[in-house]
């Protein structure tokens, strides 16, 4: 670099430093003002101790200024941080994710839920399945010759009463049907197969033949069928949880 052009860069610092020395003595000032203008308004007594201590402190603040020889000094070079050490990357043991709970049909997003109906209400996962099974086969859309509607064909009154406004959306069906499921092994304290009779028939025609499951051809093949489905269900989850336990066990061990 040329002598010339080192004392160029000499006088755009030092021009640099004189226009903040003049902004910031600027500033000062009328922070010295605005003190001065207080102080009078407050009116304080002159052998007042408070008096004589603003005094003092207007007298350092008064002579208080930013030369630039002082602000070329000061480091405005942004600290440097240190790295981090990079943690070595340990292996980890694989995690097993839990069984798909087995089921006579539908997909991921109508398996979904039935696991959070089923939490909600308290009816096993198994036997909303079953249900479903036999009523839709899993058919969102399905309607029978009686108006039921979607996939756990809920009639239009028994839907609206279980706060289902759109029986062919898998979400309010599913959660409508299995409240009503829900309420009926409540009533029939757990029975399953009075539960499932209910479901079909209505729980009128049951009390109307003594809680017992009314002697219709339809309800009675119902509840078969049904409870076969359930059955099975119950022995596939039960068989795809123990498969899960043991290969758990065995991958624990080997970690």
């Amino acid at each position: 670099m040329n002598t010339s052009m080192i004392e160029n860069d000499k006088k755009n610092k030092q021009q640099y430093y004189n226009n903040v020395s003049q902004m910031l003595n600027s500033f000062m000032q009328s922070q010295f003002e605005s003190t001065i203008s207080k102080f009078e308004k407050a009116s304080l007594p002159s052998n007042s101790p408070l008096h004589s201590l603003m005094n003092v402190g207007i007298s350092k603040l008064e002579k208080t200024t930013f030369a630039p020889e002082n602000i070329s000094s000061i480091n405005t070079t942004p600290t440097k941080v240190a790295e981090e050490t990079p943690i070595e990357m340990v292996a980890q043991p694989e995690i097993l994710e839990p069984p798909q709970i087995q089921s006579m049909g539908g997909d991921k997003d109508v398996q979904s839920i039935i696991q959070r109906a089923s939490q909600k209400h308290g009816v096993p996962v198994a036997l909303i399945n079953a249900v479903i099974k036999q009523e839709s086969n899993f058919n969102p859309k399905a309607v029978s010759h009686a108006g039921a509607q979607g996939l756990m064909q809920l009639m239009p009154r028994t839907g609206k009463a279980y706060g289902c406004n759109d029986p062919f959306d898998a979400e309010q069906n599913v959660m409508a049907g299995t409240k009503f499921m829900g309420d009926l092994l409540t009533k029939y304290k757990g029975d399953v197969t009075l539960a499932l009779a209910g479901y079909n028939a209505g729980p009128g025609n049951v009390a109307k033949y003594g809680n017992k499951v009314p002697p219709f051809k339809e309800t009675q093949n119902y509840v078969v069928k049904v409870g076969k489905y359930y059955q099975a269900n119950l022995q596939a989850i039960e068989k795809s949880t123990s498969t899960f336990a043991k290969t758990e066990t065995n991958v624990g061990n080997q970690s």
